[in-house]
């Protein structure tokens, strides 16, 4: 049965821009060096109860970008971020191996955001200061709501991954000049919709679940806009929206969704506070990884 469904399903017709998106995720799997980074990602969130030398061998920092990274990560995650932090072992033995996934993943992302942004013409250190504050604040509202507060962090630093492909692929219609998206107030995956015929949470969950990820959190990639996310998406949806209504976004207006709004809302002004903290702290320290 399943083999005639296949077959089947080969003779329908197919969306040719569904065949484009699916094109340009495999070339930038295939062509982006950062890939290489987020599979070793995807490797870590495999293994989070391996032993802090094990990470370290998985995950030796390779570039000076990487170790900035890794010291921007820390110093948000810490407050001081001393050198010996700039080891995700040594992260991994102050704070748990959890953090340092989340530590690398965070440094990954960092590398995929330069090397996609700046052929668009837009400022690297934007998007993945974004991801980077999403995460943090995804880590929290999890924790508040009795999730994996770990798991959150890496599903907020991962959410966006989808607008790297498409910047890659797509330099002339997010450049500074050409862009249909900045200056609206209008949901930026439905425009993406409108004029490509997918949206960058598709090509994200697409993107993560070639590179190795698990279901849960490419999940999160494909569904952090939409009004029905549950669990560890409702809490990504959250921590975006806090990120974005304290002005740490990608320089994209979006108007929120009523029931992220109305979720955000519900958290009180102490839980609210809680997260500026966490976001302006981000913003804060994020600074050094600007070119």
């Amino acid at each position: 049965m399943i083999c005639l469904v296949m077959a089947v399903s080969r003779l329908m017709p197919q969306d040719p821009r569904r065949g484009a998106m699916r094109s340009l995720v495999a070339r930038a799997t295939q062509s982006l060096k950062s890939a290489e980074s987020l599979k070793r990602a995807a490797q870590l969130l495999q293994q989070v109860d391996a032993n802090p030398g094990l990470i370290d061998r998985l995950v030796a920092p390779e570039s000076p970008c990487t170790k900035l990274a890794l010291e921007g990560i820390a110093k948000s995650a810490f407050g001081d971020g001393g050198a010996e932090f700039l080891s995700i072992g040594a992260v991994a033995a102050a704070a748990g191996p959890g953090l340092a996934v989340h530590a690398y993943t965070c440094a990954a992302t960092t590398m995929l955001f330069r090397e996609t942004a700046w052929p668009a013409g837009k400022d690297p250190a934007a998007f993945s200061r974004h991801s980077v504050a999403v995460a943090a604040a995804a880590g929290l509202v999890s924790g508040w709501s009795g999730g994996d507060a770990s798991r959150a962090r890496v599903a907020g630093a991962l959410h966006n991954v989808g607008l790297a492909v498409m910047l890659w692929g797509n330099p002339d219609t997010y450049g500074r000049s050409s862009s249909p998206i900045a200056g609206t107030e209008a949901q930026v995956h439905d425009m993406e919709a409108d004029l490509l015929g997918y949206d960058h949470q598709e090509a994200g969950a697409l993107f993560l679940g070639q590179l190795g990820f698990p279901a849960d959190i490419t999940d999160v990639a494909a569904s952090h806009h939409k009004s029905d996310a549950t669990g560890l998406g409702k809490a990504v949806q959250t921590a975006d929206l806090a990120a974005h209504q304290m002005g740490c976004d990608m320089g994209f207006a979006n108007a929120p969704a009523a029931e992220a709004q109305g979720a955000f809302t519900a958290l009180g002004d102490e839980k609210v506070a809680r997260l500026a903290e966490a976001v302006s702290a981000v913003t804060l320290n994020f600074a050094r990884l600007a070119d």
